[in-house]
């Protein structure tokens, strides 16, 4: 009941319920009721005379409509619209009843049902049967706008999804072949230049390895390692602009937390916008807005936008917006899960779930009290008639009465009809039974069988109504269920494509990040060491980038296997230093994860800040979390400690939990509590 009473406040308060077609739909149910309320209350009905009073009132309705056209402009105005809806359709039955009543009282010389219930009463049932009419129209045409409005949303969504499916086909075909050359014609080429810089130089040729090592760094901070995107979009997008030159561009305003794939998003569509960027000063704004986040570029020209159609796809794969806007170009993001894009459930009517009998009982219950009122019933009697309006109903649920829509079978339409016939029967004996003992003086049996009659008419037109807008509305149902399937089968095809780029350019920025900056880390402080230059080391270093790496890369390109990102592969890549192993049972042979984020920092730490050799990391299990320590056999660590990219990564992993210490014996230890 409350969600019946909550569906029809939605419904009453659609314009929807006061448009032409609500009037048109309730006309037929008007006449009905004009022409059968003389059989209800005269034991000696005419059927012209009621012909002409079902003619008048749809005269009068027509007159009544005009309540309506007043009442549609203030719908949208007012705190309560179902209330105004409701007191339109009251004026509607009120102005056709007072027409029905001028037309029996100045032409009828026979008693009337206008005679015999008086005015008042009959203004005041004209005005509920159209509120009753009223409620079921605009239940029917509420769900007939939501579907319609959700199947929009659902196809315009598979429509947007394939086009960012197909943006994003070509764009990994783009980085693909891009990277490819960026390794042939600048990385190559670049390490070739530097083993023969060491040859000649030696240890002078220290600050260009590490010149070429930012250059690394920067390279992968492009491609988004998915660390950096951990940390915030403060950080995410901050690395872009770092990788392009433009490290101080940005302003981060945001009151709350942003949803990583949002970050992930605006980070990537940045990279791409500045790739495309030639010259000028770019400046970056983000800040949020009412349930929405907005990413501000200025200085990036509309000939960027339009070469990037990378960023459209991204963006509205979340339901974004972009727009060019104040000399910039504008990214409007919802703030809210992206698992799946929903239709809202609260707004989109649904009703397999309220069975038929409901709204027949409902219905008749209602029109039922009114005629048992307005016959000068008791209030024993108006209940009475209720009830067994429900309980009559409880038929249409045991026979099959929607089988008149079959359209494959007569048979079972034949068997629907019958259906119907008995259950209106059967509902009407119910009411005119309760009527007939309540009654103060029995009508004569002629009158009692026409009241039968006339309810069992009615009680029909009911049944079936209602299992045609079951039918109708089920459709309805089948038609957004479908379109809500190719929107989410396109999502999954977009989303699938989408990750492919990422996952590419996420092993390329491992891949830089874990091996080629780690050789290169290797290399410099062997040729800065202070005991004298290792400069066959530093060749070592730089050889097993040329080697190994590279190669590696270029499978990466050719849709090879993903870089290995374990402890012991990240053992292996850093040249010509010890790293010696001590690993829990339980983490031994793991995949991933923040414990190798955190080993891999302390020993890109330890080699470049410290100059160790030797680093001892050990793994145990400590109270649901892993307990990491890293020692090395370096210089120890600075005092103060300054935390750069490295340690706020330790710091993201470990919620805090970490210490770094140094002494005599030990160059540094770095203890870290990692959640299992």
């Amino acid at each position: 009941m409350i969600r019946l009473v909550g569906l029809l406040r939605r419904a009453l308060g659609d314009p929807v319920s006061l448009s032409l077609r609500a009037w048109a739909a309730a006309l037929p149910l008007v006449m009905i009721d004009a022409f059968s309320i003389d059989f209800l209350v005269l034991p000696n009905a005419q059927i012209d005379a009621s012909m002409a009073q079902a003619a008048i009132a749809a005269m009068g309705y027509a007159i009544g409509g005009l309540w309506l056209v007043l009442a549609r402009p203030l719908l949208r105005l007012v705190k309560q619209p179902w209330l105004l809806a409701l007191a339109a359709w009251g004026a509607v039955g009120a102005t056709w009843g007072g027409a029905v009543a001028w037309w029996s009282r100045s032409v009828s010389s026979d008693a009337s049902v206008v005679e015999s219930m008086g005015i008042g009463a009959t203004l005041l049932a004209t005005a509920a049967m159209s509120v009753v009419f009223a409620c079921f129209i605009a239940i029917v045409l509420h769900a007939h706008r939501q579907a319609q409005v959700a199947s929009v949303e659902a196809l315009e969504a598979a429509s947007r999804y394939r086009r960012a499916s197909e943006h994003m086909s070509a764009v990994q075909m783009n980085a693909r072949l891009g990277f490819r050359a960026w390794i042939d014609e600048v990385l190559q080429p670049t390490i070739d230049a530097l083993r023969r810089d060491v040859d000649v130089r030696g240890p002078r040729a220290a600050p260009r390895v590490d010149e070429v090592r930012e250059q690394v760094v920067r390279a992968a901070s492009r491609r988004l390692h998915p660390r950096t995107v951990a940390l915030g979009p403060h950080v995410a997008l901050g690395s872009v602009l770092e990788a392009y030159g433009f490290a101080d561009h940005l302003e981060v305003k945001l009151s709350g937390e942003m949803p990583t794939e949002v970050t992930a998003c605006l980070a990537r569509c940045l990279d791409v916008l500045l790739s495309k960027h030639r010259a000028g000063p770019v400046h970056v704004r983000l800040h949020q807005d009412l349930g929405h986040v907005r990413l501000h570029v200025t200085g990036v020209p509309d000939s960027v936008v339009a070469a990037g159609p990378e960023v459209l796809a991204r963006v509205q794969n979340l339901d974004g917006t972009v727009e060019m806007a104040d000399g910039g170009l504008d990214i409007c993001m919802p703030l809210r899960g992206h698992e799946r894009v929903e239709v809202d459930q609260a707004q989109v009517v649904r009703y397999q779930d309220i069975d038929v009998y409901v709204w027949v009982a409902g219905a008749l219950a209602l029109l039922t009290g009114i005629v048992l009122a307005l016959l000068g019933g008791s209030v024993l009697s108006v209940v009475l008639g209720g009830l067994a309006v429900i309980v009559g109903a409880i038929v249409v649920r045991i026979l099959p009465v929607w089988w008149i829509v079959d359209r494959t079978d007569p048979v079972r339409i034949g068997a629907g009809v019958v259906s119907v016939a008995l259950a209106a029967g059967g509902i009407s004996g119910l009411v005119t039974f309760v009527w007939a003992v309540t009654a103060d003086d029995l009508s004569r049996a002629e009158g009692v069988i026409v009241f039968w009659l006339a309810n069992a008419v009615v009680a029909a037109v009911v049944i079936v109504v209602v299992v045609l807008i079951r039918a109708q509305v089920r459709s309805w149902e089948a038609r957004v269920d479908y379109a809500e399937q190719m929107s989410a089968a396109a999502l999954l095809r977009a989303r699938s494509a989408i990750g492919e780029v990422d996952r590419f350019r996420e092993d390329v920025a491992s891949s830089l990040h874990s091996h080629v900056q780690a050789r290169l880390i290797v290399a410099a402080s062997r040729l800065e060491d202070p005991r004298g230059g290792d400069v066959c080391c530093a060749q070592r270093a730089l050889l097993a980038i040329q080697d190994e790496d590279i190669s590696h890369l270029r499978g990466l390109v050719d849709g090879g296997v993903n870089p290995p990102h374990s402890l012991s592969a990240l053992a292996d890549a850093f040249a010509d230093i010890d790293v010696l192993m001590d690993l829990d049972d339980g983490f031994a042979g793991q995949e991933g994860g923040a414990v190798v984020e955190v080993v891999h920092e302390a020993i890109v730490n330890a080699v470049r800040h410290g100059g160790a050799s030797q680093v001892r990391v050990e793994v145990t299990s400590q109270e649901g979390d892993w307990l990491v320590t890293v020692a090395d056999d370096g210089s120890g660590p600075a005092e103060p400690v300054h935390s750069g990219l490295g340690l706020s990564l330790v710091d993201a992993a470990s919620r805090g939990r970490w210490a770094l210490t140094g002494d005599d014996c030990v160059g540094a230890l770095l203890s870290v509590r990692v959640r299992k």
